[in-house]
């Protein structure tokens, strides 16, 4: 495997080998008009067992004002914090950095252009920053495989010219088979 190849192949797959950092919450939305519902929400959600994502999930359902979250009981699934302020809003990548642990629950209502947000950590990935020579043992190997399949399937090919086999795809298809 040539260094060209190795190279080629962390281009096109840049994606896989540098991200950002991402966290993952479940957030419960409300208009502004709903502040006191959302605080009274808050009191019950922070007394629940940490790692409880089903019973905030089913009280995300029946009380999010956001349709995006409110359909995937709650979660948002993994964001970076520019996904996170794109579509939650500001102050939310700094409230999430508040909670340290998962299942953490932030203590109060965060309040912006988007609305009153209930949030809990889920989890978080941690940045990754791979260059070329970092990731070059394990493009070699991938490179390596999908040339030996390739070489496999060719020599199949192959076996089956040399043969001069052909096979009847109506009468496999006409077979009854029992599974029992």
């Amino acid at each position: 495997i040539s260094d060209r190849d190795v190279l080629a192949y962390y281009e096109q797959r840049k994606g896989d080998y540098v991200k950002p950092a991402m966290t993952r919450l479940s957030l419960i939305t409300f208009t502004p008009a709903h502040k006191a519902k959302a605080e009274k929400l808050l009191q019950d959600v922070l007394k629940l067992p940490a790692l409880d994502y089903a019973t905030f999930g089913k009280w995300a359902r029946e009380n999010s004002e956001d349709a995006r979250t409110q359909a995937l009981d709650g979660d948002t699934r993994y964001l970076s914090d520019e996904e996170l302020t794109k579509q939650f809003g500001t102050g939310v990548v700094e409230a999430q950095a508040e909670l340290k642990q998962v299942g953490d629950v932030l203590p109060k209502l965060l309040e912006n252009e988007k609305g009153l947000h209930i949030i809990k950590l889920q989890g978080r990935q941690v940045a990754l920053n791979l260059t070329v020579e970092q990731a070059k043992s394990s493009i070699t190997n991938v490179l390596k495989n999908e040339r030996r399949e390739a070489r496999f399937q060719k020599l199949l090919e192959n076996l089956r010219q040399k043969a001069n086999y052909r096979v009847d795809e109506s009468a496999l298809t006409a077979i009854e088979v029992d599974t029992k």
